[in-house]
């Protein structure tokens, strides 16, 4: 399949589930890569620096689903094709490595959070649900680092990551909601915060 004919078929996709789910970000956020991919297709000329920007954005997305992964491989393949320096295959296929996780402390895995959404929101600052995760790993270390650790504190904290993990498909609020769960089952009050989970609509 042509590269027009592919991006023309992943901007119906990414309309009709953005249609079916406007609730989620990231089918919006699919539909709005996917016309910009055609966009790019179509002008007469690209820059380095608007190919760069969109190969940036489908590279930190590419992990939210598999219509997402193949949204970005097919548009990667394409960018290639159009003589500008661009991130390796490594590079552009390992942009965040859960498994870099394994074996840190949660005060570690906190840190890495905040460095990898702080990427990701200076790759694509508009996108408003890696802007809240942000902000959430940082208020997670915080809280781990305050002498004053309440009941009222930590409940509000879970129940935002709760909220996000069932609102947004993504791979790092997925991570992210992982790694909380057994730091926080590991205080006094883990038993309500079990059940918060148990009671998720």
């Amino acid at each position: 399949m042509e590269a027009r004919d592919k991006a023309v078929q992943m901007v119906g996709y990414f309309e009709r589930v953005a249609r079916e789910r406007p609730d989620m970000p990231v089918w919006a956020k699919g539909r709005k890569t996917a016309q910009e991919w055609l966009r790019l297709i179509d002008a007469q000329s690209v820059s380095e620096l608007e190919l760069t920007a969109f190969v940036g954005v489908i590279c930190v997305h590419q992990a939210h689903t598999i219509g997402w992964s193949d949204l970005a491989n097919e548009a990667y393949q394409w960018a290639q094709t159009q003589g500008f320096a661009l991130p390796s295959i490594e590079e552009f296929y390992e942009p965040e490595n859960p498994r870099a996780l394994k074996g840190l402390t949660f005060l570690e895995r906190a840190n890495k959070f905040v460095d990898l959404l702080t990427r990701n929101t200076r790759v694509d600052p508009e996108y408003e649900p890696w802007r809240k995760e942000l902000a959430l790993a940082e208020q997670w270390l915080r809280l781990m680092q305050s002498e004053n650790l309440s009941e009222e504190m930590t409940i509000s904290f879970f129940a935002e990551v709760l909220q996000g993990m069932s609102k947004y498909i993504d791979n790092l609020w997925s991570q992210f909601a992982i790694s909380v769960f057994p730091w926080a089952g590991g205080l006094e009050y883990a038993d309500q915060l079990r059940e918060m989970i148990r009671t998720m609509d």
